[in-house]
């Protein structure tokens, strides 16, 4: 996903992105999304009775970003790391 297209995805007037979505705009596989939100590393709403179903909201997303300047990525085991 382009910067352009990352900006524009935030900027739209949906309240909420799936993790596809989310994953385009970290530059991240949308499993390491799914892992991120078990480990409790990005905030997200869960729907449904059991909670399987997960949207982000596009505030949060955005102030996730701001926080991690630095930048994130996946390492090569499969986990992830913050770039220095």
């Amino acid at each position: 996903m382009t910067e352009a297209n990352k900006e524009l995805v935030l900027a739209q007037p949906t309240v909420l992105l799936k993790a596809e979505d989310v994953a385009g705009i970290l530059g991240l596989s949308k499993g390491m999304v799914y892992k991120m939100v078990r480990l409790g590393l990005l905030p997200c709403i869960k729907l449904g009775a059991t909670g399987k179903s997960v949207r982000f909201s596009r505030k949060q997303i955005a102030e996730f970003i701001q926080s991690k300047e630095g930048g994130i990525r996946e390492s090569k085991e499969g986990g992830i790391r913050e770039n220095d």
